[in-house]
Protein backbone atom coordinates (compact mmCIF):
# COMPACT_ATOMS: atom_id res chain seq x y z
CA UNK A 1 0.00 0.00 0.00
CA UNK A 2 2.71 2.90 0.54
CA UNK A 3 3.53 2.99 -3.12
CA UNK A 4 -0.76 4.05 -3.63
CA UNK A 5 0.55 6.73 -0.65
CA UNK A 6 3.32 7.51 -2.74
CA UNK A 7 1.00 8.02 -5.65
CA UNK A 8 -1.10 11.04 -3.73
CA UNK A 9 1.74 12.88 -2.75
CA UNK A 10 3.33 13.01 -6.37
CA UNK A 11 -0.13 14.07 -7.85
CA UNK A 12 -2.36 15.23 -5.38
CA UNK A 13 -2.42 18.89 -4.77
CA UNK A 14 -1.96 20.31 -1.40
CA UNK A 15 -5.94 20.91 -1.21
CA UNK A 16 -6.56 17.06 -1.87
CA UNK A 17 -3.92 15.95 0.34
CA UNK A 18 -5.41 18.01 3.66
CA UNK A 19 -8.88 17.17 2.82
CA UNK A 20 -7.89 13.35 2.33
CA UNK A 21 -6.25 13.34 5.94
CA UNK A 22 -9.13 14.82 7.01
CA UNK A 23 -11.84 12.64 5.63
CA UNK A 24 -9.32 9.74 6.48
CA UNK A 25 -8.68 10.26 9.93
CA UNK A 26 -12.65 11.13 10.81
CA UNK A 27 -13.77 7.86 9.32
CA UNK A 28 -15.03 8.94 6.45
CA UNK A 29 -13.24 6.35 4.19
CA UNK A 30 -14.76 2.57 3.75
CA UNK A 31 -12.92 0.00 1.77
CA UNK A 32 -16.57 -1.85 0.42
CA UNK A 33 -14.34 -4.93 -1.34
CA UNK A 34 -11.57 -5.63 -2.93
CA UNK A 35 -11.32 -7.28 -6.21
CA UNK A 36 -8.34 -10.05 -7.06
CA UNK A 37 -9.30 -10.41 -10.44
CA UNK A 38 -9.69 -7.21 -11.76
CA UNK A 39 -6.89 -5.69 -9.68
CA UNK A 40 -9.50 -2.98 -8.38
CA UNK A 41 -10.18 -1.53 -4.48
CA UNK A 42 -13.85 -0.02 -4.17
CA UNK A 43 -14.22 2.61 -1.35
CA UNK A 44 -17.33 3.98 -0.69
CA UNK A 45 -15.84 8.19 0.25
CA UNK A 46 -17.75 10.80 2.24
CA UNK A 47 -17.81 14.33 1.35
CA UNK A 48 -16.12 16.81 4.09
CA UNK A 49 -18.12 19.40 3.42
CA UNK A 50 -21.51 18.23 2.60
CA UNK A 51 -23.74 14.66 3.70
CA UNK A 52 -22.89 13.03 0.31
CA UNK A 53 -21.00 9.83 -0.67
CA UNK A 54 -19.02 8.92 -3.63
CA UNK A 55 -17.71 5.56 -4.66
CA UNK A 56 -13.87 5.09 -5.65
CA UNK A 57 -12.10 2.54 -7.87
CA UNK A 58 -7.99 2.51 -7.91
CA UNK A 59 -7.09 0.41 -9.99
CA UNK A 60 -3.93 -1.84 -11.01
CA UNK A 61 -2.82 -1.13 -7.45
CA UNK A 62 -0.28 -3.62 -7.44
CA UNK A 63 2.06 -2.03 -9.00
CA UNK A 64 3.63 1.85 -8.54
CA UNK A 65 3.61 3.17 -12.02
CA UNK A 66 -0.02 2.19 -13.55
CA UNK A 67 -2.04 3.11 -10.60
CA UNK A 68 -5.89 4.68 -11.79
CA UNK A 69 -8.22 6.48 -9.96
CA UNK A 70 -11.53 7.27 -10.85
CA UNK A 71 -14.23 8.96 -8.22
CA UNK A 72 -17.88 9.49 -9.07
CA UNK A 73 -17.35 13.13 -7.00
CA UNK A 74 -17.88 16.37 -8.78
CA UNK A 75 -14.05 17.26 -8.32
CA UNK A 76 -12.36 18.06 -11.43
CA UNK A 77 -8.55 19.84 -10.34
CA UNK A 78 -6.50 17.28 -11.66
CA UNK A 79 -5.76 13.56 -11.82
CA UNK A 80 -6.35 12.77 -8.05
Amino acid sequence: MSHIVKHIYNFGSEEVIRRGKKIFLTGGVKLLRKEELSNQLVFKVRNDQYYNQYTVTVSKYQQANTIQARCQCPYNMGEI
